[in-house]
């Protein structure tokens, strides 16, 4: 009777010792896909949002067709409905509007106050309708090309047009402008490929020089 009752108690504590070698591997195994998980998904956002941008330029070839090779007129301002959008000059041009959302542009969270309360911004597709910025008019640069012609572009492959950006808005506003992964953001050249970049390549490389 004893020597049944050490082997039962012995079998019980070897399932114990399994049961804990399968919740270690199982630890491990998830500390190793769980980042190949996140990389998959962040690459296809990615991926979308590259799609996005050439369909964005499907569209931009499509207006410069009807008008003589130049680029849409339109930028962002504050003075409400006076100046045409990127997207509402371009209405016509899109037939799916999914594009002018990135699946990136999710918004961000941040501490509010010193008693820890989170607060999260809006996506920038949420406040201004497209979660690309746009190179035409009023980006305060010399690489605007918004009412230009083609002929004005004197490095097509070097001159942003439509790119990534973050919300900017809150307390916490980001000090960079890229709604980025993995330190670069998607970009859509006037020659119309698509490429990515960092912040120092986009603004330092491709903006100067580019336009004239």
């Amino acid at each position: 009777m004893c020597s049944f009752e050490l082997r039962n108690s012995m079998r019980k504590a070897f399932t114990l010792i399994e049961l804990l070698v399968v919740i270690a591997i199982v630890t491990v195994l998830a500390g190793i896909l769980f980042p190949v998980f996140a990389r998959a998904r962040n690459n296809a956002r990615r991926t979308q949002c590259m799609s996005n941008l050439r369909q964005i330029g499907a569209a931009i070839g499509a207006y410069q067709a009807d008008w003589d090779g130049r680029y849409p007129y339109a930028w962002r301002s504050n003075e409400g409905g006076r100046h045409p959008d990127l997207r509402d000059v371009l209405n016509t041009y899109v037939m799916n509007d999914d594009i002018w959302r990135c699946p990136k542009d999710i918004g961000e969270i941040f501490p509010s106050d010193p008693g820890g309360f989170m607060t999260r911004t809006s996506p920038f597709y949420e406040i201004f309708g497209m979660s690309y910025g746009w190179a035409g008019r009023g980006w305060g640069s010399r690489s605007e090309v918004g009412g230009k012609g083609n002929y004005r572009i004197t490095r097509p492959s070097l001159a942003p047009l439509v790119f990534e950006v973050r919300p900017w808005h809150g307390p916490y506003a980001p000090t960079d402008l890229f709604l980025t992964t993995r330190g670069t953001c998607s970009v859509l050249y006037c020659d119309h490929h698509v490429g990515w970049r960092t912040p120092y390549e986009f603004i330092f490389k491709d903006m100067p020089e580019s336009v004239r």
